[in-house]
């Protein structure tokens, strides 16, 4: 079929572009960074730190219309082969997933 994409995630993906902010094992205070296409398995992450592959990032996305935020713990899986805005691109495992209140 032309124009038809398979779709292959197990969970339904969320196209977004919004603001987050993110701790590595190493960082002391949240940093600052962007995620796309998130869904309950994973995510895109734009990020300032450059990491290996199969590090812990936990980040904290915040609604723009309700108040609420969801906190995730993931995986990086594997790193886009570009940069953008000066910041790192990531493919990502979600491994938990809290939402709370603001």
């Amino acid at each position: 079929m032309t124009g038809f994409i398979e779709e292959r995630r197990a969970n339904p993906r969320i196209e977004i572009n919004g603001e987050m902010t993110y701790q590595t094992e190493s960082s002391k205070e949240p940093l600052r960074g962007r995620v796309e296409n998130l869904s309950l398995g994973g995510a895109r992450i734009w990020i300032e730190k450059e990491l290996p592959a199969a590090s812990q990032v936990h980040f904290r996305v915040e609604s723009e219309v309700e108040e609420l935020s969801v906190e995730f713990v993931a995986t990086l899986l594997h790193t886009l082969p570009c940069q953008k805005k000066s910041l790192y691109g990531y493919g990502c495992k979600i491994e938990e997933a809290e939402e709370s209140s603001n």
